[in-house]
C-alpha cells in the first residue's frame, strides 16, 4: 500500500512527539502527589487535577449508527478537556478560638456555631469544567449541523443530505456538547460523638462492585460529555441530600456496627449519550416526545438505609431504598385533544408515509422509573492466598422494561383491522364513520435479581517483573428477569417477532420491525491485570469484559507517570453479537490522555 510522502512524514513526526513526550516524563524527578494549602493552620486545602484526553476511530461507522453518522478510520471522536477543582476547609479550629493567621478574624463570626459542640465541622466544594473540541475542530461531520430525524419520520440518506426538502429540522449539537462549567459538589460535614450528618449536593456509593453498578443506584449517572468509556466517578451525577450515619461501635461479636441513611429532593435523573455524540447507541427514529422528570417532593423523593458491620475480618452491609433507575421508558401515547382517526392512519400506511403519520399524531414520554432496591453485599479477606473476595446481591422490584410488541401494538390497526392492546376507541368520525382512537401503551415489569462475586488478589510473577506484583482482579455479574415475557402477540409475530423484553434499537440484520431481543438470563465476566515499572513510573493494564451472550471488550493501557504527570495511553477493541456492548462494536479507538495532579 502507498503511503503519499506527506502523510508519512506528517505520522512520523507526530510519533516522534510523543516519544520525546514520553522521555521527558521519565527523566523528571518524582515526587508524591501533592495538595496546597492556603492558610497557616493547614485548614484550607485545594486539590485538582486536570487532563487531555484525544480519542481516534480506528475503524468507520457502521450504517445502523445513530443519524448514520459517516465517520472513517482515524477520525477524531473526542478532544476532551477536564478540569476539577476541590476546595475543602476544615472549621473546627475557627469555632472553637484556636486558629491563628489570616482567619483568625473569622472567629468572632463563627463563635455561635460553638452551641454545636463539633468534634468535627467542615465543607467541601468541587468545581468541574469540561470542553470537547471535536465540536470545533473535530471532522466536519461534528462540525457541521444535521437534521433532527425524529421530527420527519424513518431517516434517510436523502434527508440527511437535503433536510430542508423534507421538512427536517436542524440542530447545532456544538451549543450543548462543547463546554460546561458546574459546581459539582457542595456540602457540609458536622460530626458529634457517634453522629455524623451531611447535607449538601454530594455524590453516595453503596455496594463493592466496580464497572457495572448493583447498589450502586442511589446518583444518576451521566453520560452526555464523553459516552461509556469515561469512568463511573466522573459520570456520578450529584444529588441534593441528606446523609445521616450513627456509629454504636462494638456491637457483641461485632467489632463495629454502623447505621446510615439518606434522603433527597432533587430532580435530576440520568443524561443519556445525546444525539449527535460519536459514542450515542443506535437507536431507531422516535416520535415527537418530551422527558418526565420527578419532582422535588417527598412523593418523588429518594430514600433509604442501610446496615455496615464487620465481624472478624468479613465486612457486610443490608441495604434498601427507592431510587430512579438510568434507563428511561418510553410512553407512547395520542395528545387528549387529538385522536387517531383510523382510516387516515390506515391510508398513510398505504401510501408509505408511515413515518410522518405517527410524528404528527403520536408522541414519546420518557419515563424515569421509580423503583425499590434491596440487597446486601459481603466482603473479606483471605491471608493465605493474598486475596479479597467481594460479594453484591441486589434485588430490583417491578423494573420496567421496553416490550417487543410495541412495534405491534403501534401499528396494530393499519394491519389486523382491529384494535389491539393500547387503543381505546373514544369516538366516530361524523365524515367517514371511521373509528377515533386514543393510544397508550403498558410498560412491562419484573423484579430481576442481580449479582456479582469478585476477587482481589497480589501475585509475583518473578519471569515478568522481578520487582513489583501483579494486581489481578476479577468479577462476574449476573443479571435475572424472573418474570420474562416471551410469548407471541398476535398472528402478526412471524413479521414482527416474539412479545418478549427487548432493547429499543432494530437490529440491523433483520428485515422485520423487531428489537434487539433481552436475554431473561445473562452473565459478564471482567478481568483486569496490572503491575508497575520503574519503581512505579510504568504501569501497563490489561482489561478484558466478555459477556456470554456473545460481545467483548479488550482494552490494553499503559501509563507513564511522573508526578503531577500521567501520560495514558489506551485502545479500545469492541465486537461481538449485536447485544449488550455489542451495540458499540464499530466504535474501536485509540486514546491517549495527559493529566496532571495536584
Amino acid at each position: 500500500m502507498h503511503i503519499p510522502l506527506d502523510v508519512g512524514m506528517r505520522a512520523r513526526k507526530r510519533w516522534l512527539w510523543v516519544g520525546l513526550l514520553v522521555g521527558v516524563l521519565l527523566s523528571l524527578p518524582s515526587g508524591p502527589t501533592w495538595a496546597v494549602f492556603l492558610d497557616q493552620d493547614e485548614s484550607l486545602r485545594f486539590s485538582g487535577r486536570v487532563y487531555n484526553r484525544t480519542a481516534f476511530s480506528v475503524e468507520r461507522s457502521e450504517a445502523n449508527t445513530r443519524l448514520q453518522t459517516p465517520y472513517n478510520d482515524w477520525n477524531m471522536l473526542q478532544n476532551r478537556t477536564f478540569i476539577q477543582g476541590e476546595l475543602s476547609h476544615d472549621l473546627t479550629g475557627l469555632v472553637a478560638g484556636n486558629t491563628t493567621g489570616l482567619l483568625a478574624p473569622l472567629q468572632a463570626l463563627l463563635a455561635p456555631l460553638r452551641l454545636l459542640r463539633a468534634d468535627t465541622l467542615d465543607y467541601f466544594m468541587t468545581y468541574r469544567g469540561e470542553y470537547d473540541g471535536v465540536w470545533d475542530y473535530g471532522p466536519a461531520v461534528f462540525r457541521e449541523r444535521y437534521p433532527l430525524f425524529a421530527d420527519c419520520g424513518t431517516p434517510t440518506k436523502a434527508k440527511r443530505a437535503h433536510p430542508r426538502r423534507f421538512g427536517c429540522q436542524h440542530a447545532d449539537p456544538r451549543q450543548r456538547l462543547r463546554h460546561r462549567h458546574r459546581l459539582f459538589e457542595a456540602y457540609v460535614n458536622y460530626a458529634y460523638g457517634p453522629f455524623f450528618l451531611r447535607i449538601g449536593r454530594q455524590n453516595l456509593s453503596w455496594g463493592e462492585t466496580d464497572v457495572f453498578r448493583l447498589l450502586d443506584q442511589i446518583n444518576p449517572l451521566d453520560a452526555g460529555f464523553g459516552g461509556f468509556l469515561v469512568s463511573l466517578d466522573e459520570r456520578r451525577v450529584p444529588l441534593d441530600m441528606v446523609r445521616v450515619v450513627y456509629g454504636f461501635g462494638g456491637v457483641g461479636p461485632l467489632s463495629e456496627l454502623n447505621l446510615e441513611g439518606f434522603l433527597v429532593f432533587d430532580d435530576k435523573i440520568a443524561a443519556p449519550v445525546p444525539t449527535g455524540s460519536p459514542w450515542s447507541t443506535p437507536n431507531p427514529p422516535g416520535v415527537t416526545g418530551q422527558i418526565k422528570k420527578p419532582s422535588k417532593n417527598f412523593a418523588d423523593a429518594r430514600g433509604g438505609g442501610r446496615i455496615v458491620g464487620v465481624w472478624g475480618e468479613v465486612m457486610f452491609s443490608l441495604a434498601h431504598y427507592a431510587t430512579y433507575l438510568d434507563t428511561p421508558v418510553l410512553r407512547i401515547v395520542t395528545p387528549t385533544n387529538r385522536p387517531v382517526n383510523q382510516g387516515a392512519f390506515e391510508a398513510a400506511v398505504q401510501a408509505d408515509d408511515t413515518g410522518r403519520f405517527l410524528t404528527e399524531h403520536f408522541q414519546a414520554k420518557a419515563l424515569y422509573p421509580k423503583i425499590q432496591i434491596s440487597g446486601g453485599s459481603l466482603t473479606f479477606s483471605v491471608p493465605r492466598i493474598s486475596s479479597i473476595l467481594r460479594s453484591e446481591f441486589a434485588y430490583f422490584h417491578s423494573e420496567p422494561f421496553f416490550h417487543n410488541s410495541a412495534s405491534d401494538q403501534l401499528l396494530g390497526p393499519a394491519l389486523t383491522g382491529a384494535l389491539t392492546p393500547g387503543f381505546q376507541q373514544v369516538g366516530t368520525d361524523p365524515e367517514t364513520g371511521r373509528p377515533l382512537m386514543r393510544y397508550r401503551n403498558k410498560i412491562s415489569r419484573s423484579d430481576v435479581v442481580r449479582w456479582s462475586l469478585g476477587i482481589d488478589m497480589t501475585r509475583y510473577i518473578s519471569l515478568l517483573n522481578p520487582n513489583e506484583s501483579f494486581l489481578i482482579s476479577s468479577q462476574i455479574f449476573g443479571r435475572h428477569i424472573l418474570d420474562f415475557n416471551d410469548t407471541p402477540v398476535s398472528a402478526v409475530s412471524d413479521s414482527y417477532g416474539f412479545g418478549h423484553f427487548a432493547a429499543p434499537i432494530y437490529e440491523p440484520n433483520r428485515d422485520n420491525q423487531s428489537f434487539v431481543n433481552i436475554d431473561q438470563h445473562q452473565l459478564i465476566q471482567t478481568l483486569l491485570i496490572s503491575t508497575a515499572y520503574f519503581s512505579g513510573r510504568v504501569e501497563p493494564k490489561l482489561i478484558f469484559l466478555y459477556d456470554w451472550q456473545g460481545s467483548w471488550l479488550v482494552q490494553p493501557e499503559i501509563t507513564f507517570i511522573r508526578d503531577p504527570f500521567r501520560l495514558t495511553v489506551q485502545y479500545n477493541y469492541l465486537d461481538g453479537q449485536y447485544n449488550g456492548i455489542g451495540f458499540l462494536r464499530d466504535r474501536d479507538n485509540v486514546i491517549i490522555q495527559l493529566e496532571a495532579v495536584i
